[in-house]
Order: C-alpha cells, then structure tokens, then sequence
C-alpha cells in the first residue's frame, strides 16, 4: 500500500515537473512573439508618426499661402478704393462748397435781417428809455411842485432880528470845505425873529417849524429855510442859497442831526486851470475830520441870477441842489471821487479817482492815486492814468506823480495805443461811480506796443 502511494506521488511530481518545462516552453515562446508585436508596433508607430508631421507641414504651408492670397487682394481692394475715392472726392468737395455757399446765401440775410431788427429793437428801447426819463423827469417837477406848494403854506417868513446876525448864521469850515450853519446861541426865551408886520417871535415859539430866514450882508445875500429842535440846535433838512451881487454863489443843501451834519450836497462857483469857468456840484458825507464823497463838474455857461428881492423871500424862491440840476446842470465835464480841503482836491488814500470828458461825453482822462490842491500827486509808483488827447490814441502811464504832471524815472511804465481789451484789463476790478465810455477812434485794434521808462 505505501509503495503504491508513493510511486503515486512521485509520479504526480514527475508529471508536474513536465508540465511545468512545457509552461516555460510556452512563455518563452508568448514572449518572443510579444516582443516581436512591440517591435512591429513601434515601427508602426514611427511610420504614422512619420506621416503625421509631414502632413502638418503641408497644411502650415497651406494656410501661409492662404493669408496671402486674402493680404493681397485686401490691399487690391484699398488701392481701389482709395483710387475712387480719390476720383469722386472733388466732386463731393464740389457738393461741399455749393451747400456752405447755399447755407452762407441763406443765412447771412437772415443774419443782416435780425441785425437790423435788433438795431430797430434798440433803437426802440432807446426810445422807450427817453420817454420813461421824461416822463421821470415831469413827475419829478410836479413832486417838487406839490412840495413847495404845502411846505410854503406852513412855512413862516421871517427876519432875524439884528442880534441874531452876529455870529454870522453860515460858517465855512476850511477842514471839511463845505458850509455849514452855525450853532445857535439862543435860549428858548429869546426873541430871534419878526415877521414883515413886525411881530416878534420867540425860539420856543418857532421850535421845530419851517421857517424862511433872509438877510443881506454887505454884496452878499442870504436866504435860509429849515428847522431847529428843542434843544436848539439844527436838525433835519436845512437850505442856504447864497448871492452875491445878484449871481448864485452857493448852495448848502444839508441833513442835520441835533446840530451835526450827517450828509450834504453843495454847489460852488470855481474854475479850471485854464480858467473856464465851473458848477461844482457835491454830494458828500461827514465821517469824523473826513469829507468824503463825489463832486460832478459842469461847464457854466451862464450865472443863475437872482430873479427877487431878498427881503420878500419865500419858499418857492429857495433853491435845493435838485433844482439847480434840472435848470442849470446840462454838460458834465469831470467827475471827482475823493476828500476835499480848502476848496479843492486833497486825498491821500490812493483811491481816489477823477475823469475828465471830451464834450460828447468820452472819456479824456482816467486817473486814480493821491491828490494835492487838486493835482496829480503821488510818489507811492502806485498811480496811474489812461489818456487821451484830441490827436491821439489812448495811452497809459504808471508811476510817480508831481503837481499834475508824470515822472518817468526808473520803474514807471508808459504804454502806448491801447486796445480796447488792454484798457478793460487795467481797469478790471476797479469801480467808478459814473460813465464810463471810451472814444473808438481813440482806440487802436492792433496789439499794444510797450516799453519801460
């Protein structure tokens, strides 16, 4: 029994050992055909691969030689179409210019057409501007016509009594050139005027009523209306009309508070330089030592000449500066910003300003800086003047001044023939309280020439 099982085993051993040499047999022939596959596979891996680059060249190749043929009959379209546009463009220049030739035909008309209806609408409105003035002016008459005919009927004409004389009533203060009335030196019981009856009157009796007071004073005359207070002293409005051998020689037109002059207009007899003679006419405020204000320069062509006798004075014979505006004031000569002193021009503020005018109401001469008895003077470098003469164009001068005339030392600057825009640019940001209006033929269209002294 274990013979048998073991020639069994050992024969099952023996076949396995055979089966074992066929497998490796059989492998080893699985693997050279394998390798024999791979071998194959690769070189028909390089063979595709092979024909795969030379068909990518081939289509590069293509597609360059595509984009030129489409480069090259772009450019031989543009080239054509440059070529005809070139050909039609005169032809459309030509349709160009007969449109802005028809626009210009048509439009410049109409344009003449609104010039000349906007010169009738100024004309117009110029017209309608003079009618308005006029009609101003009538019920500025009649106002002043219906005031005088209620304040003559209140108003009391008197006299003043012989001692009140002394002081004289009008004083001239020299600081401030102006007139003023001088303080009362009356007590309310004191008998200070009589009427052409002869009835005497009281300052209390008279206290705070209008009253008419003239007297004559060697050549001159004096015809004064206005008020006192309670305490005796000036207030409210107070007119002093001056004669002297029967010609106005002032006017004092003054607001008074409890004795103090607050504002005044005047009007004064004077002269130029070239001794043509003047209306000065002021308006002005008292600040402290200062007399500030405007005063208006008209040429007097004539005297206002007393047309009554003094003594029978009454209100309508009173002349307030408004009244003599409307009568005698017609051609405005110079216009004067400043401080006055001793009857003429004195200022050292620096902005002070006058403006002198050519007879159709064109400026002549701008100035502003210093004044010293009524010159140009100045020594700051910071005035300046814009003028004209008759033959001349504008010209401007900044620098010192001396007694009215310039100093062209180092650091002035004189310019010559200004332009109209030149001018505007000097005097931008400054104010002038008056007309101002420039002579075209004064004025040169061209650039400024300039140069420094």
């Amino acid at each position: 029994m274990d013979c048998v099982n073991v020639e069994y085993e050992r024969g099952f051993w023996d076949m396995g050992n055979k089966d074992s040499k066929k497998r490796k047999k059989h492998k080893n022939s699985v693997d050279k055909a394998d390798n024999e596959t791979l071998i194959n596979n690769e070189k028909s891996s390089e063979s595709k691969s092979s024909v795969t680059n030379y068909d990518g060249e081939t289509k590069s190749k293509s597609i360059l030689q595509t984009l030129g043929v489409g480069f090259l009959k772009y450019g031989i379209e543009l080239a054509i179409a440059i070529i005809a546009f070139t050909a039609i463009l005169p032809y459309r220049m030509n349709g160009i210019e007969k449109d802005i030739k028809a626009i210009i035909e048509t439009s410049i008309p109409e344009l003449k057409d609104d010039i000349a209806k906007m010169g009738g609408d100024i004309s117009s409105l110029r017209s309608q501007v003079e009618v308005v003035s006029n009609s101003y002016n009538d019920l500025r008459d009649r106002t002043i016509r219906i005031e005088d005919n209620i304040i003559s009927k209140n108003v009391a004409v008197l006299s003043p009594i012989e001692s009140m004389r002394t002081p004289q009533l009008l004083i001239y203060k020299e600081s401030e050139d102006s007139y003023s009335l001088n303080e009362p030196l009356w007590n309310s019981t004191d008998i200070i005027a009589m009427d052409e009856s002869g009835q005497e009157y009281s300052a209390i009796e008279l206290t705070n009523a209008p009253i008419i007071l003239s007297y004559t004073e060697g050549d001159q005359e004096t015809v004064f209306f206005g008020q006192f207070n309670e305490f005796n002293q000036w207030d409210g409005n107070c007119i002093i009309n001056v004669y002297e051998n029967d010609n106005l020689k002032l006017i004092m037109d003054a607001i008074y508070d409890n004795g103090v002059v607050k504002k005044y207009r005047q009007v004064l007899k004077g002269k130029s330089k070239a001794e043509e003679p003047e209306w000065l006419v002021s308006r002005r405020v008292n600040e402290g030592s200062l007399n500030s204000g405007d005063t208006q320069i008209y040429e007097r062509k004539e005297e206002y000449i007393k047309g009554f006798e003094v003594e029978k004075a009454t209100y309508e014979n009173v002349i307030s500066v408004e009244k003599f505006e409307i009568s005698m004031c017609e051609h405005l000569i110079g216009y004067y910003h400043g401080n006055t002193s001793n009857g003429k021009f004195n200022d050292i503020t620096g902005e002070a300003y006058i403006v002198k005018y050519f007879e159709d109401g064109t400026v002549r001469t701008l100035y502003q800086g210093n004044f010293k008895n009524g010159d140009f003077d100045d020594k700051t470098g910071n005035a300046w003047y814009i003028v004209k003469n008759d033959n001349t164009n504008y010209m401007y001068y900044k620098g010192e001044f001396e007694a009215g005339n310039t100093l062209k030392n180092e650091g002035s600057y004189f310019e010559n023939d200004l332009t109209l825009e030149r001018i505007e640019e000097i005097i931008n940001g400054k104010f002038f309280n008056c007309d101002i209006n420039w002579d075209k033929l004064g004025i040169k269209p061209s650039d400024t020439d300039s140069e420094t002294v």
